[in-house]
Order: C-alpha cells, then sequence, then structure tokens
C-alpha cells in the first residue's frame, strides 16, 4: 500500500464510491471524504492530503472552484476537478485555479487513474521545492524570518510565472488549435494534456526550463498540421485505407511548413516535424533514427503515444496506465526512447 493519501469532495454518495474505489484499486488510501466546500476547508485545517478529487457543483454555499481558491491561498494541495457540466464559463473560471484536470462525468476509470498520477507526481515536485528552501532558511541569517510566508511566497511567484507562461502560450495557439478541435474533437483535449506530459517528463529528465519551454509549445502545436487534412478522414473513426494512412502521415510537413511562417523559438517547426520519427528509422516523414532525431521530438514521440493509449475513444477501448507502459516497454528501444520511456514512468508510477 502507497502512503499517498487523496481526498473526495463529492456530495453524489455513488459517484465518491466510484472515485473511492478506483483510489483504492490504485493502492492508495482517502484520508478523508466530505459533501461539501465548508467541510473541506474544515478538515484542511487538521489534515493535509497529497491531492484533492473534488466535483464542481458541491452542497452548501460554496462551489469546488471556491474551495480550490481557498486552498491555493493557504496549502500546497493539487486539484482534480470532478464534473457533469459542460459550461464554458465554469470551465473558464476552474482553469484560473490551475487544477491537474478535470474528469467528466460519467468517468472512465482510466482517465482518472492517469490525473491521479501526474497529480502525485505534482504534489512531489511542490514539496520538493519546498524542502530546498527549508534547506536556505536554515541559514543563520535567516533566523527570525517567518519560513512559511517565504515558502509560499516562492511557491506562489512560480505558479504565477507558469500561469503567466500557459496564458502566452495560448495566445499564440488558441486559434490553430481551435481550427483542428473543429475537424476532430479530441484534438484540443489532446494536445494540452500531450503538453503537459512532455514537460513532466522533461523535467524528470533534469532539462532547462528554456528547454522545456520549447517543448512545451511544440507538444501543443505537434498535431496542428491537421489542419490541412480533409474533414472526411475523421469521420472514420479510426478505420482508415492505406491511401488514408498515408494523407495522415502529411501531418507532419503541414505542420511545419506552417509553423515556418510564424515567429516562433526556431527549435519548434523542426520537433513538430520530427515527432513521428522513430528510433530504428520507421518514422516519418524523414526516416530518422536514434540520436539523429531531436531529444524534444522523442520526449513528444512518448508523451503523444501514452496520452493516445490510455485515452477513451469512440473506436476502441483506453489502456489502463500499466498496460499502457507494457506496450512502451515493448517498443523501447525500437520506436522510442528507452530513455525518455524509463522517465516518464518515474512522473507515473514513482509512488508504487
Amino acid at each position: 500500500m502507497s502512503d499517498a493519501q487523496i481526498m473526495i469532495v463529492e456530495d453524489n454518495p455513488v459517484d465518491a464510491m466510484c472515485v473511492q474505489r478506483c483510489i483504492e484499486k490504485m493502492g492508495f488510501s482517502v484520508i478523508s471524504q466530505v459533501v461539501s466546500g465548508e467541510q473541506a476547508i474544515k478538515v484542511l485545517e487538521s489534515i493535509h492530503p497529497d491531492l484533492i478529487i473534488m466535483d464542481i457543483m458541491l452542497q452548501g454555499d460554496m462551489d469546488g472552484i471556491d474551495v480550490a481558491e481557498r486552498i491555493s491561498s493557504g496549502f500546497y494541495i493539487p486539484v482534480i476537478y470532478l464534473t457533469g457540466h459542460s459550461d464554458d464559463c465554469i470551465f473558464d473560471r476552474a482553469k484560473k485555479t490551475d487544477p491537474v484536470g478535470f474528469v467528466v462525468k460519467p468517468f472512465k476509470e482510466c482517465e482518472l487513474q492517469r490525473l491521479i498520477a501526474l497529480g502525485l507526481y505534482r504534489h512531489r515536485k511542490a514539496h520538493q521545492l519546498i524542502g530546498e528552501h527549508e534547506q536556505i532558511t536554515k541559514l543563520p541569517l535567516m533566523t527570525g524570518y517567518n519560513l512559511d510566508k517565504i515558502i509560499h511566497k516562492r511557491v506562489g511567484s512560480l505558479l504565477q510565472e507558469e500561469r503567466r507562461k500557459q496564458e502566452t502560450l495560448w495566445k499564440i495557439v488558441v486559434f490553430l488549435v481551435s481550427v483542428v478541435e473543429r475537424k476532430d474533437p479530441y484534438a484540443s483535449q489532446h494536445q494540452e494534456e500531450t503538453c503537459f506530459l512532455s514537460c513532466y517528463i522533461a523535467e524528470e529528465m533534469g532539462l532547462e526550463k528554456e528547454q522545456i519551454d520549447v517543448i512545451c509549445m511544440a507538444a501543443m502545436l505537434h498535431n496542428i498540421g491537421m489542419v490541412s487534412m480533409d474533414d472526411e478522414l475523421f469521420r472514420k473513426n479510426g478505420i482508415f485505407s492505406d491511401k488514408d494512412v498515408e494523407l495522415m502521415r502529411t501531418h507532419s510537413q503541414h505542420g511545419y511548413d506552417l509553423l515556418c511562417k510564424l515567429e516562433l523559438p526556431d527549435r519548434v517547426p523542426e520537433i513538430v516535424l520530427q515527432h513521428h520519427e522513430k528510433i530504428d528509422g520507421s518514422g516519418y516523414p524523414a526516416g530518422l533514427s536514434g540520436n539523429n532525431i531531436m531529444l524534444e521530438a522523442r520526449i513528444i514521440a512518448v508523451a503523444d503515444a501514452l496520452e493516445a493509449m490510455t485515452s477513451v475513444r469512440s473506436y476502441r477501448r483506453a489502456y489502463s496506465i500499466h498496460d499502457a507502459f507494457d506496450e512502451l516497454s515493448k517498443d523501447s528501444g525500437i520506436l522510442y526512447d528507452p530513455e525518455v520511456i524509463d522517465a516518464c514512468r518515474r512522473v507515473f508510477l514513482k509512488h508504487e
């Protein structure tokens, strides 16, 4: 049993039970289960879970977003939102609280499992940062300073920096992503989650911030060449002829050609061009192999594959996290970079 502890804030007993079963199946424990925002805030005065899974709509005067705003002002706990609504205003308001992600009811177990793993990874990284600052504040010159205030200010500034970066990124890509989304309803969520996962992998590999920022942008734009695809291709629900496959494979080149016309970091178009290249040279469009493929593209390739495998599609079931890693392991050193797969595995399974 893992020592990770998770709090559930859900006023629907059936949904709460389903979430708890999913958590326990992953080997984690539920430290508390409450039905209102007011109860959640009160409980958090005495316990500090590693992760909170919370419905947006709750009993009482506070909704889940209100609770998350209170949490961010006094705690360092990642939040996953549950919701049965698709109101854009609610989502826009919720995004400002920097959640790990959203799970739409009725949710698929594999989707919740993936976000739980990412949430716990975020928790570990936050507390690693806190630990580093605790060491700094033990110096004699720091005597008399309010430790919690120093840590909170530092963590808060980092979160604000990350939000500013994401806002800038969205200003650059939102129109392009929206065009792809109109063609493929899965595109927006896939590109965003591939982006986040690519950044987590890059961070786990110890890459510099500037390189991670480039990976973030390239991952968000990795399928942007889909704007050039015939709409009919996206209505086939995964049933493609050989000709269809060849047409789909042109999206990397189309994306490169499009991005070269924009004022983006120099490496971004090239990364997008290479994200379907394979270690053994069987990829496209150039058939590059091994280290001839940019590291950034090798990272996005693993994130792209894992996100796709663990997501539900109309034409196939989703893999569990463990099954997805079994598949990646089979292709380690053949299609995907072994070091990138190992880093990705640490992101998801380090808690086990």
